[in-house]
């Protein structure tokens, strides 16, 4: 992978701040889909931080949403004619020209952990990236999976809630459909893998059809049979009981934006 250039024409790498679950995630996305591992630097201390952002022409800062101003202030001087792409929830574009400072390129991406294999979701605002600038992060991000360019905070604030926090729910979804198994009679690891396989089985199907969720779902409810009888139950809750959690998750978004 050709790595983006930084004002002296140079070919710089990739720094990476921070390498808990998302930084880790674009590391492994990065370098599974053609990146050099020489050419990606990772900073976890504040003295690794500043090393990775000297020797890189894209700096992503992938840290709790609390110390993202810390880190920008302890890595300030570095970045001058750099990109600094922010991966910290609920953290605006505003908040991060401010801290950065002036002659930085910011943008901010949401992406998700699926991004490792190459089958995430990258939600990607663009921020004052020149044109050359948005190129580069792009061709990066289009590694991780699908991108989704938007415009707003408050786009980047949706993806999150949906494409940001969907693992877990749907993580969440998997475990409770093999909690009823084992109700219901498999045992053990065998309940875990039945209701893993339904999933992901149920969405290579789709895919491979070309089918809507509706759709799927009109398809297999044979009217009076079992399918039927499950969903109309289920719907009556499950979609209330979703709605709720994402408000819950986007209040909490408000409360840690910055």
């Amino acid at each position: 992978m050709s790595m983006a250039k930084g004002t002296s024409g140079s070919n710089k790498g990739v720094a990476v701040i921070g390498a808990g679950h998302m930084g880790s995630a674009l590391i492994a996305g990065l370098l599974k889909n053609g990146a050099r591992k020489e050419d990606i630097l990772i900073g976890t201390r504040s003295s690794s931080n500043k090393k990775a952002v000297r020797g890189a022409g894209i700096v992503f800062l992938a840290v709790k949403p609390g110390i993202v101003g810390e880190v920008l202030r302890d890595i300030r001087a570095e970045l001058q004619g750099k990109v600094v792409v922010s991966v910290a929830a609920g953290v605006t574009l505003s908040y991060l020209k401010r801290h950065a400072g002036t002659g930085v390129s910011v943008a901010r991406i949401m992406p998700n952990l699926p991004s490792a294999l190459g089958e995430g979701v990258v939600g990607f605002m663009r921020g004052n990236l020149n044109a050359k600038e948005a190129r580069a992060v792009s061709k990066l991000l289009s590694r991780l999976g699908t991108l989704v360019s938007v415009k707003t905070d408050r786009e980047i604030d949706s993806l999150t809630l949906i494409a940001g926090c969907g693992p877990g729910v749907v993580a969440s979804l998997v475990e409770a459909l093999g909690r009823e198994a084992k109700r219901y009679g498999l045992k053990g690891s065998r309940a875990d893998a039945v209701a893993f396989q339904t999933f992901k089985g149920t969405l290579s199907y789709m895919q491979a059809n070309r089918i809507s969720a509706a759709n799927l779902k009109a398809a297999v409810a044979t009217k009076g049979g079992v399918t039927e009888a499950i969903l109309m139950d289920l719907e009556k809750r499950f979609k209330r009981d979703l709605a709720h959690a994402l408000t819950v998750g986007a209040k909490r978004i408000r409360k840690i934006r910055r």
